[in-house]
């Protein structure tokens, strides 16, 4: 595994090292890498996202037992935030499904990252299709303009779907300055994005 993880960022080096170096031998501006929003611009844009679901969750529902279901995915929110606090460490969330452990997750890996000054959220899942859905919800809760934030990486992944995907929902593709792949293009064999899911 050692090994790998080596090769792994020798090969990523050695490309960013050439197109550093045609760059500005073609008298290009600096590459988009490595130019995302900070992880608190992410949280910023998440905590108005679960402040809009908490209001919402809070209105009286048409179907029974919805309140309570509503109250418990409000009270597993405020515990992650709560345990966002806590001193940097392995942490582990245990959730029925529906009961919004997807974003709650979410939720506490940025308030965590953000008070300890950390740069990369990366999520490690052991499933592909959950890697997929886990990114889906990832981007509808960032919005737009941050939706393309969200990187994955994995056997499974087709850039030119997720480029489509993209532009049917009229999010940015961030091509430019001079830049021949978009930013998920330029971003799938590097962990520069601000988070990973592999």
């Amino acid at each position: 595994m050692l090994s790998r993880m080596i090769f792994s960022a020798l090969v990523d080096a050695d490309q960013l090292d050439t197109e550093d170096f045609y760059r500005r031998a073609e008298g290009k501006p600096e590459s988009e890498r490595g130019r995302w929003r900070s992880l608190p611009k992410l949280k910023q844009a998440l905590v108005q996202c679960m402040a809009k679901k908490v209001a919402e969750a809070a209105l009286p529902s048409e179907h029974p037992g919805q309140d309570k279901v509503n109250a418990e995915r409000a009270s597993i929110l405020a515990a992650a935030r709560l345990r966002a606090l806590d001193a940097q460490g392995l942490f582990s969330l245990t959730v029925p499904t529906g009961g919004g452990k997807t974003l709650a997750s979410l939720t506490f890996a940025l308030d965590h990252a953000v008070r300890h000054g950390l740069d990369h959220v990366i999520y490690v899942i052991p499933f592909t299709s959950i890697i997929e859905q886990t990114a889906k919800v990832f981007r509808g809760a960032l919005g737009p303009d941050l939706a393309s934030h969200i990187i994955e990486h994995h056997s499974a992944f087709r850039e030119d779907e997720a480029l489509n995907a993209m532009q049917m929902a009229g999010r940015p593709l961030t091509r430019g300055r001079g830049l021949k792949r978009p930013r998920p293009a330029l971003c799938a064999s590097s962990t520069m994005s601000p988070a990973l899911l592999t």
